[in-house]
């Protein structure tokens, strides 16, 4: 855990479980004090909110065509059980369009020009 654009961040090893949607992003943003606030019960393994933020990364092993390794399922269902916003990254995209996907509106303050990250 860890602390970023005014969010505690997760990575996949902390999961989250909402909604009925028991999912593992690569990683996950919460408003500061929403983890803080739960039982320490809950604080383990799989969080029992949806994110403010969800970022998947598409791998070389996950594939292409349509559904990226079944990681555009994956978003679209984590948007549908109300994670506020997904950003799917796919560095290994034929065209500049097909890199990023999002799903939602960004937080204030969050990073949107995605752009300079395919430029690290």
């Amino acid at each position: 855990m860890g602390t970023r654009h005014g969010s505690e961040a997760f990575g996949p090893s902390s999961g989250v479980n909402f909604s009925g949607l028991k999912v593992s992003p690569d990683e996950v943003l919460l408003r500061a004090g929403r983890f803080a606030a739960l039982p320490e019960e809950d604080q383990e393994c799989f969080i029992p909110l949806a994110p403010d933020v969800a970022v998947e990364l598409i791998s070389p092993g996950q594939g292409y065509g349509k559904t990226r390794g079944g990681v555009i399922p994956k978003c679209q269902a984590m948007f549908a059980a109300g994670v506020g916003y997904i950003v799917m990254l796919d560095p290994y995209a034929e065209t500049e369009a097909e890199r990023v996907m999002t799903w939602g509106t960004a937080p204030p303050n969050f990073p949107t020009d995605w752009a300079e990250v395919f430029k690290i």
